[in-house]
């Protein structure tokens, strides 16, 4: 039995592996190569948190910082 997750119900055949953890090495990934930005299970994640609490709050946040 298969199980199905998010990923494959939102983006069928798309190759989504986990290459790096974390908003600030997310970040850092999409600066250095937008492919493996693209198939990486924790930039999903992260965009849907920060799209809910944006929306949740009525407001921006900055981007990561390492501090």
């Amino acid at each position: 039995m298969k199980t199905i997750s998010h990923l494959d119900v939102f983006h069928p055949g798309r190759r989504v592996r986990d290459v790096r953890y974390g908003p600030l090495e997310v970040q850092n990934l999409r600066k250095e190569t937008a492919d493996e930005a693209l198939n990486n299970a924790d930039t999903y994640m992260w965009f849907a948190l920060q799209t809910y609490w944006s929306i949740r709050c009525n407001k921006n946040f900055e981007p990561p910082t390492s501090n």
